[in-house]
């Protein structure tokens, strides 16, 4: 948040998830831009080759947002900020040392951390919180079905017929969404300080969207990577005028 004080140290993320082999990749997508006077993320370079590094529990007089530390990261290498427009995404290892200082700026630095790793990967201590996406879990480690989408292909999200079909076939399947939509947007205006702006990634047909601008006095911004998508939520949400913002990911806002 702006001029808040917490820190990042210093860390890599295998030592969080606790997963084997560590080789998953990190994709940290930017909702807002993150750059240098908002303390963007900050890499070394070819750290992840030293492999697992010991961490210390991180000091109180730190102020560091987790609970761990790498000490002593000089001797890995010299550090790059990486920034990013909103939209845009970093990947790096999970054995990646990596961290970012406090932002001292007037603007919210805000984004969305996911993982993805290939299906031989064992979770430990009972981590087992991924969804299988593709390729096979034949011993049901995950404990998770496949998702519902997961035997589409990439062309499927960017073709109008492919896009048309899935919508369809999501109101078909889960008729329960309309009435999650209606808990989400109950539980939006009930929050204590309420933010007039709501941010939604993969905003599908903007079915969501829809009753959110209806319900609460509130601007939006939603981000996808099909552009079809993007397409079908303009249309559905043209009403609201200069309250929506829709772009695809890794393109200006439009």
């Amino acid at each position: 948040m702006p001029h808040d004080s917490k820190i990042v140290s210093w860390h890599y993320d295998a030592s969080y998830c606790p997963m084997s082999p560590s080789r998953t990749a990190t994709i940290w997508l930017a909702i807002d831009d993150a750059d240098v006077e908002k303390a963007c993320m900050r890499f070394i370079p070819h750290s992840h080759h030293y492999g697992h590094l010991t961490y210390h529990l991180s000091e109180e007089d730190e102020n560091n947002v987790l609970f761990q530390t790498v000490r002593d990261t000089e001797n890995y290498g010299e550090p790059i900020g990486v920034a990013l427009k909103a939209g845009e995404v970093s990947i790096h290892s999970d054995l990646l040392l990596h961290s970012s200082k406090a932002n001292n700026s007037n603007r919210r630095r805000c984004g969305l951390t996911l993982r993805y790793c290939t299906p031989d990967f064992r979770a430990l201590q009972g981590y087992k919180e991924g969804i299988p996406l593709s390729g096979e879990d034949p011993e049901g480690h995950l404990g998770q079905p496949f998702a519902p989408n997961a035997r589409l292909k990439p062309r499927d999200f960017h073709s109008h017929e492919g896009i048309d079909e899935r919508l369809q076939s999501l109101d078909d399947r889960w008729p329960a969404r309309t009435k999650l939509s209606k808990h989400i947007v109950a539980q939006i205006e009930a929050l204590p300080t309420f933010d007039p702006h709501v941010v939604e990634l993969a905003p599908g047909g903007g079915k969501l969207a829809d009753q959110i601008l209806r319900a609460l006095p509130t601007t939006y911004t939603g981000i996808d990577f099909s552009e079809p998508l993007i397409e079908r939520a303009r249309e559905r949400l043209l009403a609201y005028g200069n309250r929506v913002t829709l772009f695809r990911a890794g393109r200006k806002p439009c």
